[in-house]
């Protein structure tokens, strides 16, 4: 079946503060903020408390598919379920992923070419009683309990509410990869989407001139050896968490909160290979310390 493109024009998305760039979840502590909230839905409400997940606690929150987040960079969710006077209910799914990169890895997995093609985000499919769209690095899902018009309408009302909430993407690195941090038994503490540094140029530029807008972002330096290293903040504007890694691919020290465009040494505690560069705070927020081990894809 070829797929047909539905164009919706909601009031009441129009009226949603339009957030500025690079506003993302991450400096938004919860991601309750991106529900719709009844005062904005006719008829609709909030049935229960909503469950939110991090990390491989996704495999509790949903019954099959964690592995297919997981593998492609996920974050955090939260579950909501609503339900209306007639009884009828909508299940509204939100993944905050590490990239862009990740929520539409997830979307094209999710959805297929057959249904309606839904103006929403950067991409959305209406398939029977289901709804998927993503938009920066969110992929979201709505699931009615039937087909019919009140849940169709239901479903595209708050997938835009949700949509109308979601920031906008700031690239401030290109996306070569997501890393992992891992603790000592090996699980995921949290991931981040990173450009990778691995020549003398890239190397001598790191991130300069460029803003760390967010915590799912970060830069990989990779040296051909290990040995000790120091860096400076020169023509760098955004204060960073620097991670020393050494050839096992464990945490060495980290030196936090480095002061912007300074030329301040900031040095490993011993021979480093690789190095993270990642926002100020970072460390501290995911309890990221020596000994916890990085992997990347």
């Amino acid at each position: 079946m070829k797929m047909k493109k539905r164009r919706i024009f909601l009031t009441m998305v129009l009226l949603i503060t339009v957030w500025p760039t690079g506003l993302l979840s991450a400096e938004l502590e919860d991601l309750t903020y991106y529900l719709p909230q009844p005062s904005e839905l006719q008829g609709w409400r909030i049935e229960g408390v909503p469950q939110k997940a991090e990390g491989e606690g996704l495999f509790e929150l949903i019954h099959g598919g964690a592995e297919v987040y997981l593998r492609a960079g996920f974050k955090r969710a939260i579950i909501a379920t609503y339900r209306n006077r007639a009884g009828k209910s909508i299940h509204l799914k939100i993944f905050e992923m590490v990239s862009p990169e990740s929520a539409r890895s997830v979307y094209s997995q999710k959805t297929g070419e057959r249904g309606e093609e839904v103006s929403l985000g950067n991409g959305a499919m209406l398939q029977s009683c289901d709804l998927n769209f993503w938009k920066a690095n969110f992929q979201v899902t709505l699931t009615g309990c039937d087909s019919g018009e009140e849940i169709v309408e239901g479903l595209l009302t708050m997938a835009g509410l949700v949509e109308g909430k979601i920031g906008t993407w700031d690239y401030a690195v290109r996306i070569d990869g997501i890393l992992d941090f891992l603790d000592s038994d090996n699980r995921v503490i949290t991931s981040i989407a990173v450009e990778i540094a691995d020549t003398p140029e890239t190397h001598a530029r790191g991130l300069m001139g460029r803003y760390l807008s967010d915590n799912n972002q970060g830069m990989l330096f990779v040296f051909a050896g290990a040995e000790p290293r120091s860096f400076w903040m020169r023509n760098t504007p955004t204060s960073l968490d620097v991670i020393f890694v050494g050839e096992d691919r464990r945490v060495i020290n980290i030196a936090k909160e480095t002061t912007p465009m300074s030329d301040k040494s900031y040095r490993s505690l011993g021979p480093a290979r690789f190095v993270v560069e990642v926002k100020a705070g970072f460390a501290d927020r995911y309890g990221i310390q020596k000994g916890t081990s990085i992997r990347w894809r």
